[in-house]
């Protein structure tokens, strides 16, 4: 009622109207002022509804994101335990490293040690190899200077040290010696073979070694040793393994040939002894054992053509000598003269044996005191060499073999006809020859073995 004027004692009309007026207005205005609570009232309800709405809406937004959150956590958890777990092993292999770093350590200083333990047994082996070669040289006997020296190779190989095994080559060279060279070579070019690029030094040995050979005057009875030092020559001059110049290699053949017209001379003017079996040198021919395994060793393309030429020239002469050769054997084996002997001294059976053309062995079942009777016979009464005799067997069934040597003349002229033939063919093969281009002819029956040979 504060909005409503005061009344007065006296209302006039117009008071009436402006109380009237006055009352409406309150009245709109208690109105508005209801209203305006209500909607307040209304618009507060609203507001804690919308509120409660938010909270509700932040609530399952902040539910998801929790979710998510979560989920994200449990992916990077995951992450961070293989992570964890890589990193345990990583350690573990640094570890397992780190042993492994150890014992590689530990076994370096050992190997080092044993390296070092080896190279000083090295080097007191390498002593002791020349101390044994120095000592052929002082040894008044030497019985196997060849296999000392053959065995002193051999271990400087299998020790590895290129520059001792010049200075053994050296020194084997020193001695003076072509069984000692010979032997030494055999094992150095075999090593040399096996290598794909030789160390100089290595071929200095190999020259050092053949190079004597070639040199020295002494006598060397075995052919066999020639072919070898031909593939030391081939060795030494192929330029793929670092060999020599080319005019050192060939001058190197030029001896080699030399030397081997030498062999080949020596062993064809040889002269045989009676018994075949005793003669070392019997059945070697210069040209097979010689000349030609000489000539077919010599791979050295143009350094060693010219010796190859050589040797092949006497090769031909050679051949050519031995076909025409004529070959005398006996043409009975009669004995008449030492039969007369053993007849005379009581020895019928041998004296039968003796005038026999066509026996050649007797087979003579006697005591021990018969046999040395037979022994005197022959050695002091016929003349030496004039049977060959010997005892085979034991016991009771020893018996005493006599051999007229003219059978073994007829076995040596039969070996030089195989030898004949064998050079024809020869002959034919190397110098690319047919048979109708050679004319030999042979000589009338019961006279020497004689053929003439021209070349249409």
């Amino acid at each position: 009622f504060q909005y409503l004027p005061s009344v007065p004692s006296i209302i006039p009309i117009d008071y009436i109207m402006a109380s009237k007026k006055a009352a409406t207005t309150a009245l709109q205005t208690l109105t508005n002022i209801g209203g305006k609570r209500k909607g307040a009232d209304d618009e507060s309800a609203s507001k804690k509804k919308l509120k409660s709405h938010d909270r509700t809406m932040s609530t399952e937004k902040a539910k998801r994101v929790l979710a998510d959150t979560e989920s994200k956590l449990k992916v990077q958890n995951k992450i961070i335990r293989d992570k964890q777990k890589e990193i345990r092993e990583l350690k573990k292999q640094l570890q397992a490293a780190e042993d492994c770093v150890t014992k590689a350590k530990r076994a370096k200083a050992r190997l080092e040690s044993q390296n070092t333990q080896a190279v000083s047994m090295v080097n007191s082996d390498s002593d002791l190899i020349f101390q044994k070669v120095e000592a052929e040289k002082t040894s008044t006997y030497s019985y196997d200077v060849g296999g000392t020296c053959r065995n002193a190779m051999e271990d400087m190989i299998l020790l590895g040290d290129e520059a001792n095994i010049l200075r053994l080559a050296v020194c084997i060279r020193d001695l003076g010696k072509g069984a000692a060279l010979k032997v030494a070579l055999v094992p150095l070019l075999a090593t040399l073979k096996e290598q794909q690029q030789p160390s100089v030094d290595l071929i200095k040995a190999l020259r050092e070694l053949y190079l004597p050979l070639l040199r020295g005057a002494e006598k060397i009875n075995d052919c066999k040793i020639w072919p070898l030092v031909a593939s030391a020559i081939n060795f030494a001059s192929n330029d793929q393994t670092g060999g020599f110049d080319a005019i050192i290699c060939a001058e190197d053949y030029m001896l080699l040939s030399e030397r081997v017209f030498v062999a080949a001379k020596e062993m064809k003017e040889a002269n045989p002894v009676s018994y075949v079996r005793y003669n070392a040198s019997e059945g070697n021919c210069p040209i097979i054992d010689v000349l030609l395994p000489a000539y077919k060793a010599i791979t050295g393309g143009d350094i060693g053509s010219a010796a190859k030429a050589n040797l092949l020239q006497v090769i031909k002469t050679y051949l050519l000598e031995s076909i025409s050769e004529p070959i005398e054997g006996p043409v009975t084996h009669a004995m008449p003269e030492e039969a007369e002997i053993a007849g005379k001294n009581g020895f019928p059976d041998v004296q039968s044996f003796l005038l026999s053309p066509s026996e050649t062995t007797l087979r003579l079942n006697l005591s021990k005191a018969g046999r040395m009777s037979v022994h005197r016979l022959i050695d002091y009464k016929m003349g030496y060499g004039k049977l060959d005799h010997s005892s085979e067997g034991s016991g009771r069934g020893r018996v005493l073999v006599l051999r007229k040597t003219t059978g073994e003349q007829l076995e040596r002229m039969n070996k030089k006809k195989e030898r004949k033939q064998k050079h024809t063919e020869m002959l034919y093969i190397l110098f690319s020859l047919t048979p109708h281009m050679v004319c030999i002819s042979l000589p009338p029956p019961d006279t020497k073995l004689g053929i003439s040979i021209g070349y249409n």
